[in-house]
């Protein structure tokens, strides 16, 4: 029952989070798990196995991009240079660091489904996450590390490890002081995250080196797994392009498609989503709160001359949902970056309630455009599709994030 009603929560909560999707595909591995019969414990175990095969298999596929591997953009070189900032790395090592992601996560996806001892996996798979870790606010990824924890401990059929450093966590977070880093989401708890994840991966390790033997099951969660390559494929077939799992990939699909297989031909005969990912806008001017549909975080960073120093793209751009306040800054916010129509017309009607002058003069389809909502409730636009909220179902379907028409910078 407690993961029906929580799989219905995330399904109707989820539709702008990768973590929030992967909790609602553990949920559906989960209830699969109980369904089926056998031994709940071995197919909870080849079910974790799966997913995490599925999740790095659909992470490398995204990261089959030019954007990925040039040193200059890739995000496997910015958060080398983040995590180590504080010691100097040879050059060459920004150089190798994306093509070393790339096979590393194919090749974990693969021995994730073929190898049947997990502590060698483990090993790798808990100083990757850790190390994920390691870069400072705005670039760590800690809340994802900590979510991958735990399917870590299911797939190496030990879950006790877990348990002092999920009760242990609260004490953590009031003892580790929160820092002064800018964070997003905004947790605040960097430190106490590295420390948790740390602390949690190196349990894991230690109790899969054991090799406690499990019970075998032949099938574990196939519809799970399943999920995990849909979502993956959604935007590849023009549907939506966040959240996919296609996060720190430098993957651009709008236009100008960077992917070695998804070229523009090969997206445009196989689009599902009406040709609502290629009907875009140039955004040329804007209010700061229709700017907010990008925001570069590494304005927020410490360590941008550390990054600047290894002549690295700094950016770290976001498409954050409508609503979110963030810290002003002139220069994580600013136009000449690319949406598509349905984001724009999103990010409008979460605007309805707003009082200010609100414009946005924007290029779609060749031509210069405006739309304009005044104090008195005037509006003018010359879309008036613009006046129109989403439907319910597209505005659940069908999401994607701002890109750059000239570049492939990090996004989250």
């Amino acid at each position: 029952g407690d993961e029906r009603s929580g799989l219905w929560y995330l399904a109707m909560r989820g539709s702008s989070s990768n973590h929030v999707v992967l909790e609602g595909v553990l949920c559906v591995a989960v209830l699969e798990a109980r369904l089926r019969g056998g031994s709940f414990e071995a197919r909870l175990q080849a079910a974790a196995r799966g997913l995490l095969g599925a999740l790095y298999l659909v992470t490398f596929v995204a990261k089959m991009n030019s954007g990925f591997t040039a040193r200059r953009s890739s995000c496997a070189s910015l958060f080398a240079a983040v995590a180590t900032a504080d010691f100097s790395l040879p050059d060459w090592a920004f150089d190798v660091a994306p093509i070393l992601a790339l096979l590393g996560e194919c090749a974990l996806g693969i021995a994730c489904w073929a190898m049947a001892d997990f502590f060698p996996l483990t090993l790798v798979g808990a100083a990757f996450h850790v190390g994920l870790t390691m870069p400072k606010p705005p670039f760590s990824v800690y809340p994802f590390s900590m979510m991958m924890a735990p399917l870590f401990a299911l797939a190496a059929h030990d879950r006790g490890p877990l348990w002092p450093a999920l009760v242990l966590f609260p004490l953590v977070l009031h003892l580790v002081p929160k820092g002064e880093f800018y964070e997003y989401p905004p947790y605040g708890s960097w430190r106490a995250g590295v420390a948790w994840c740390s602390a949690a991966f190196a349990a894991v390790a230690l109790a899969s080196a054991k090799r406690r033997p499990a019970p075998k099951a032949r099938r574990g969660a196939p519809l799970a797994t399943a999920l995990v390559f849909l979502v993956g494929a959604l935007p590849y077939l023009g549907v939506r392009t966040h959240p996919c799992f296609a996060m720190f990939s430098n993957l651009r699909l709008e236009t100008r498609s960077n992917h070695w297989l998804f070229t523009d031909p090969v997206l445009r005969a196989i689009d599902l989503g009406g040709g609502r990912m290629t009907d875009l806008v140039l955004i040329d001017d804007a209010s700061p709160e229709i700017l907010r549909m990008r925001l570069d975080l590494s304005a927020y960073s410490h360590d941008r001359d550390v990054i600047a120093s290894k002549e690295l793209d700094s950016q770290f751009v976001i498409s954050p949902p409508p609503g979110i306040a963030f810290p002003h800054n002139s220069a994580a916010q600013a136009p000449g970056f690319a949406a598509t129509f349905h984001e724009l017309r999103r990010h409008l009607s979460s605007l309805q309630d707003d009082d200010r002058h609100l414009f946005v003069r924007y290029t779609r389809r060749g031509a210069t455009a405006r739309f304009d909502r005044f104090p008195n409730g005037t509006v003018t636009a010359t879309h008036r599709a613009l006046l129109k909220p989403l439907p319910t179902l597209h505005a659940l379907l069908f999401r994607f994030r701002t890109f750059d028409l000239d570049q492939a910078p990090c996004r989250h």
